[in-house]
This record gives C-alpha cells, structure tokens and sequence, in this order.
C-alpha cells in the first residue's frame, strides 16, 4: 500500500517507511485533485484539514483507508462532534499527544496486526488526589524485588506531585532532566544515575516540580523516556498520578499494556473515575474500559465500615477486577515525617500488595528467586 500524509509530527515519514506493509510515503498539499491510488492510507493532521474537507477527500477515495489526527480537542462536546461525523464516513481518528512513530505503529496495528507484543510497561493512576499511589507504587516494587531477581524501574510522570513526601529522594527529578530528554540525548545507560535506587533493584526517578511546565512537555520527549527505561529495567512501572489530561498521563497510558487504577471509597473518587473514564480515555484516546482485560482495579486506604463500600461493591461499580484491598493507615503518617516509607511493613498491607504481585508475576511471567518457576496464577488467589 502506498501512504500519503498530511502531518507535521517529527519522524513520522521515516516510520511509515519502517513499515514492511508500505510500499512508499509521500507528503502532499491540499489542492484541487485529492484523489489517490485506491490501495491507500491517507492520513491528515487538523492543523490542515477541518471536518468538511476530509469528508470531501473521502467522496474522491472511497475504499482508501483514512485516519484523521487531531492534536487536541477543545473540550468533549467537541471531540464527540468529530468523532461521530466522521466515524459515520468511515475515517478513523488518532486521538491527541502521538508522536509521528506512534501513529505510524498504531496504523500498522489496525490495518495489519491484531496482537501486541508485551512491553513490561504498567501505567498506575488515581481515581482523586491522595488515593496514596505514589507511597503504594514504592512498595510495591520493593515486594516485587523480594521475589523476583528482576529490575524494577518506577518513573514519576504526575505533572503535579514529584512523589517524594514520604522517601528522603536523592535522585533528579523529571523537571531537571527535560532538556536532555526532550533532545533525545540522554542514553539508557545514564538513566540509572539519575535515578534513587531506593531498595536494591528498586530505581525511582521522581516526577515533575514545576507547575508551569506541565503542558510544555512533548509526547517524543515522553516516550523517549519511558523507551531508555524499557531498555534498563525488567517492568516499568509509570506513576501517572490523577490528572488524566496531561501529555505526561496520556503518553503513559498509550505505551503501557497493563492499568492499575487506584481508588478509595469516597463519592469524590467515583465521580472523577467516570469522567475520566468517558471524556479521556474512552472519547479521547479510544480504549475500550468496559471490555479491556489488562485494567486492574487496587483498593486503597479501606475503611473496614459498614457505611462505605467493600472492595467487592467497588468493583461492580468500577466493572473491574479488584487486584487488592489496601486497608488505612494512620502510621502512614509517622513515616512521613520520618520519610522511611521503603521501611513500613505493616502485616495486612503487604498481604495485600503481594497479591498485586502475584498478578504481576503471572501476568509477565516473571520467575521467582526460590525456583525459577512462575508464581501461581492469580486468579487461582482471587476473591
């Protein structure tokens, strides 16, 4: 099939090329003729074509396959509009924050693979604020290593917490590093030392500082990192925070292939989850929640009352599977203050994170450091 692209997305010609699938790219200009070879791909950025026109490009291509990539929606109404009109006109649309590889790979994966090979990548993001996700990610992957002889890299993509309250961090933090990341010249080699190795075979590399440069960040900046630290570490895991709408969440969530949401029991957290749910992940980026298998949901600080839910109401309510119960505690705290969480071990809540564990081990096929052979699954554990 031949390509013809309308983007300004760096790379983005190059990776079409990369494609085994794609005979030869070529840009082009909007004109008079917009008809093209009919065994096609057409793909155009809105920064220079509004609905009207690509409807118009498909009367001239009807069997072309046609994808529209918008760089951002001003708000949902806005993205339903665009997305139901040209969904009716049979034209796929890329949801925002790709960089030009992405768009080429996520073509590839719909017009020509159905599978997806693993990226040991797990985004983790919160329902509300202080749903204690950045603390439960730490220790979490200390659980993991106890284990599992495997690396575990943990990368603080919240635009707006670097995660650090509970640990004495001596790493960089995501704000320093950005110019290097940014250029694309950091290698994956320096990555560790700018990293806190918290716990042996734990590397934390705490998130954003500036609040100002939340929206400053670029999707190819992003996945550069996460890609140097695919290439140190066995799992990944992204702290993506609660603030879904951020190039940092999104470029998370589009290269992970395993979801921890975090919740508690509050009304708030529900409330925020839904919205979340349908204005971003489902309307904007185009995931499926409903009928995904690799989101898990993890109960955090649980209050053992009959006036809130349980975590098996909460994962109707969700229609996710409930990975663990985390139950709340006040000594939490105390290790604040002494910012020694990588030494909290309360019996219950370990319990509870081993099971998340457990999953993850499964799920990538981890081996285990007693026999080598894989953890018993966990839905054998499962409630």
């Amino acid at each position: 099939m031949k390509a013809y692209i309308l983007l300004n997305q760096s790379g983005v010609t190059d990776a079409f090329h990369e494609l085994n699938e794609i005979e030869s790219v070529e840009s082009f200009i909007l004109g008079e003729n917009l008809k093209f070879e009919e065994k096609s791909i057409i793909v155009v950025s809105d920064q220079y074509a509004d609905i009207k026109t690509m409807i118009q490009i498909r009367s001239e291509n009807p069997v072309a396959e046609m994808f529209y990539f918008v760089q951002l929606y001003e708000d949902a109404t806005e993205a339903k509009a665009i997305q139901s009109t040209l969904k009716a006109h049979n034209i796929r649309v890329l949801p925002p924050y790709l960089t030009g590889k992405q768009i080429a790979e996520q073509i590839e994966a719909e017009l020509f693979t159905s599978t997806k090979g693993s990226s040991r990548v797990v985004a983790a993001l919160g329902t509300i604020y202080d749903v204690g996700l950045s603390s439960s990610l730490l220790l979490l992957s200390k659980q993991i290593t106890e284990v599992s002889n495997i690396r575990v890299g943990v990368i603080g993509l919240n635009g707006w917490n670097p995660g650090t309250t509970f640990i004495d961090y001596k790493g960089k933090y995501l704000d320093e590093l950005w110019g290097v990341l940014d250029g694309r010249q950091m290698q994956p080699e320096d990555l560790d030392e700018k990293m806190d190795e918290l716990h042996p075979g734990v590397f934390y590399l705490a998130g954003n500082r500036d609040m100002l440069k939340i929206y400053t960040y670029t999707p190819e900046g992003i996945k550069h990192l996460i890609d140097l630290a695919k290439q140190r570490f066995d799992l990944v895991i992204l702290d993506v925070g609660h603030h879904l709408d951020t190039p940092l969440a999104v470029q998370a969530i589009l290269s992970s292939d395993l979801m921890f949401v975090y919740t508690n029991q509050r009304t708030a957290a529900k409330e925020n989850w839904f919205r979340y749910k349908e204005q971003v992940l489902e309307r904007e980026l185009g995931l499926d929640i409903d009928h995904a298998k690799n989101i898990w949901l993890v109960c955090n600080k649980m209050f053992p009352s009959s006036d809130v839910e349980t975590h098996r109401h909460l994962s109707e309510i969700y229609k996710l599977p409930c990975m663990a119960s985390i139950p709340y505690y006040n000594t939490l705290y105390r290790v604040e203050f002494r910012k020694d969480l990588m030494a909290f071990n309360e019996k219950k809540y370990i319990s509870e994170l081993n099971r998340i564990v457990n999953g993850l081990l499964d799920f990538y096929n981890f081996p285990l450091k007693e026999t080598g052979k894989k953890s018993k699954s966990w839905f054998a554990l499962s409630r």
